[in-house]
């Protein structure tokens, strides 16, 4: 929920690195809660509760695809979150899903007012342990520095100065760390491209990770649409449920559905692609067959 929606690396999920990590988060809490204590200036990590109307969007359209999620009435909390998580995990499309819940989330962004963190449950959060990389942490550790060492130095102008310094720098710090997220995303995604005009004739196997008028699927990390009557082709359209489904093995295209695909078209001007639907993936073969009716 800290802002990163990538999936596409393998992530180490050892008991080291999980130690490292909670601390980690434990340092950076105990430094935010100090300098938040002591009333002095500082770079916090902030990342805001999501919006309830954006979750409820979301919950509706998944309900229409089969899922059974109670709207959400009060603020949301990461209890209420885990909650629905934890009840989509039993899904086999559930990285898909998940990754849907990470997107509607706020983005965590650099501030002096302390705001919490949602995703972490904390009231408070800074990032600390990484000061040769982030000029977040690099503030917070030289306003430690100068609490050991010339706490004196601390008078009501310097105060006022660090204040306004550290406000601007956050701003900054947050815009461009949005602006390498963007750089790097679209470099990734060039890339791919690449590879995929390089290989046309080779069949994909792609994810569809949204469904309605168009069909956004996933292919090698990348998206793109499909437009509905795009499909007309290769499955059956059951207008009285506005489904479409493989006839041979009565499979539903749904959300997390997976389908071969040949790429048609790469557009290096604007980063798009097309692609030809082949039919179902080969890795649905494997799933329990749905009965259509009708």
């Amino acid at each position: 929920f800290d802002g990163s929606i990538d999936t596409t690396e393998d992530i180490d999920d050892s008991i080291s690195r999980k130690i490292i990590e909670n601390l980690m988060i434990a340092a950076n809490t105990t430094v935010a809660t100090y300098l938040l204590n002591l009333g002095l200036p500082a770079v916090f990590r902030n990342h805001r509760s999501p919006k309830k109307e954006k979750l409820n969007d979301l919950i509706y359209r998944l309900n229409k695809q089969g899922y059974h999620i109670r709207k959400i009435t009060d603020n949301p909390t990461p209890k209420v979150i885990q909650k629905i998580l934890n009840y989509l995990s039993k899904f086999s499309e559930f990285p898909i899903l998940s990754q849907l819940f990470v997107m509607e989330m706020e983005r965590a962004e650099y501030d002096t007012v302390n705001e919490g963190h949602f995703a972490l449950g904390l009231d408070a959060y800074c990032h600390f342990t990484s000061p040769i990389r982030r000029i977040a942490d690099l503030l917070v550790h030289m306003v430690l520095d100068i609490v050991l060492a010339e706490p004196e130095k601390f008078n009501n102008e310097y105060l006022t100065m660090l204040e306004a310094k550290f406000k601007q720098i956050a701003k900054r710090a947050t815009r461009m760390e949005r602006y390498a997220e963007c750089a790097e995303l679209q470099d990734e995604r060039r890339l791919m491209l690449q590879k995929l005009e390089k290989n046309k004739d080779v069949p994909y196997e792609a994810t569809i990770i949204e469904v309605g008028k168009q069909f956004k699927i996933r292919v090698e990390g990348v998206d793109t649409y499909i437009d509905s009557h795009d499909l007309d082709y290769t499955f059956t359209f059951d207008r009285k449920r506005k489904i479409y489904y493989d006839k041979p093995t009565n499979t539903i295209i749904k959300l997390g559905t997976k389908i071969e695909v040949k790429i048609n078209k790469v557009s290096s001007t604007d980063d798009r692609f097309s692609v030809k639907v082949l039919g179902l993936g080969k890795s649905e073969g494997f799933k329990k067959k749905v009965l259509i009716k009708g």
